[in-house]
């Protein structure tokens, strides 16, 4: 979301949720994917620009483990990635869907076919909290999600 000079932020603030559990895979912008345990400040993820959809790079910052209400995502593939409940993802047909509100059938983008079996609650646990600078965006599990924190300048 935030173009090349925005950020948002990555969950730990008043706008809910938005952190993947630390095992969850995060693509960095050199393609390799790290555990988001593994990230760090200063780290560049790949990222999409909402306004015109291109590739584009976003830098990690503040990057903390933090305890949240998290939700499994339980994809037809038999994978069931943790996130924060707030945490939003793409999807093809409803756009930004907070992962609890996710239905079975959903289409997410993402860089493989990723198609939403369900959801359920999986109790308090440890995040991931970062913010993208650059990009609101970033690929994890495959799947592209969307910081919590809405720049202002973006309407999502």
């Amino acid at each position: 979301t935030g173009g090349d000079a925005g950020s948002s932020g990555g969950g730990a603030g008043p706008a809910g949720g938005g952190c993947p559990a630390p095992w969850v895979q995060v693509q960095l912008a050199s393609g390799l994917l790290v555990d988001a345990a593994d990230l760090y400040d200063g780290a560049q993820v790949a990222a999409i620009r909402e306004q015109d959809g291109q590739p584009t790079v976003g830098t990690l910052r503040d990057v903390q483990t933090i305890w949240r209400q998290r939700v499994a995502l339980i994809l037809e593939d038999g994978s069931a990635p943790e996130f924060s409940r707030g945490h939003r993802v793409a999807t093809v047909s409803r756009g930004w869907v907070e992962v609890q509100d996710l239905r079975p059938g959903d289409l997410l983008v993402a860089q493989q076919e990723a198609r939403v079996r369900g959801v359920r609650p999986a109790g308090l646990g440890q995040v991931v909290s970062f913010r993208v600078e650059g990009a609101g965006t970033y690929f994890a599990g495959g799947i592209l999600h969307h910081n919590a924190k809405a720049n202002p300048d973006i309407i999502t």
